[in-house]
């Protein structure tokens, strides 16, 4: 049963995107330029709690309800750096960059994936901590994947020092991002998997 509500979910993650593309089309929302920013940036956010929420199964405990509101806040603040890079609190200054600001970077994000997983497993911290703090990486990863694809089929990702792709076609955005929450979803299990059989065989052998 949570597998079909899995699927369906999935299903509808790629029919929410389509409708909040399609959104952004919708005169009212074109001439207005706040009114634009805040809806892109809400489906930003929803996309990724979204998408964690699949992650997790729908899961309906406290914990996991937290990690959702911080995957959505997560994916709708990393617009700040719009801000930072403009130098500017001013949405016109923030739009208007010759550039993509440095949160905008794939590859960066990556990297501080990566440093916040070597950081979660090797920095010594009380086992109650990592418990809150073990899926952080992952809640990281999902709300900063999701907001460059549905970036990237406008303007492609960018690869930091590469450069950046072409834009990504529209199905291959919604299908990596449909796609996205089941690779975390198999990896955080195969993580987890291994854990407990070494702490079984560590109990075998004693």
């Amino acid at each position: 049963m949570a597998m079909l509500v899995n699927y369906i979910a999935t299903i509808g993650l790629a029919v929410f995107c389509y409708l909040a593309d399609a959104s952004m089309d919708a005169p009212f929302i074109r001439r207005n330029t706040v009114l634009r920013a805040m809806a892109d940036n809400s489906a930003h956010g929803i996309i990724a709690a979204w998408s964690w929420a699949i992650t997790t199964s729908f899961s309906s405990t406290w914990k996991t309800i937290c990690e959702i509101v911080i995957c959505l806040i997560c994916s709708c603040g990393l617009d700040i750096d719009h801000f930072i890079a403009a130098k500017s609190i001013k949405l016109k200054d923030a739009l208007s960059l010759p550039r993509r600001p440095f949160l905008h970077a794939t590859s960066l994000i990556l990297l501080l994936f990566t440093l916040f997983i070597i950081a979660v497993r090797y920095v010594r911290i009380p086992l109650s901590l990592y418990h809150k703090v073990k899926h952080f990486p992952y809640i990281f990863l999902t709300a900063s994947l999701s907001h460059h694809f549905r970036d990237g089929y406008r303007r492609g990702l960018w690869f930091v020092p590469f450069g950046n792709t072409k834009p990504l076609p529209y199905v291959l955005y919604v299908a990596l991002t449909m796609t996205l929450p089941w690779i975390l979803k198999y990896i955080i299990w195969l993580t987890e998997s291994k854990k407990n059989i070494r702490k079984l065989n560590v109990l075998l052998n004693i």
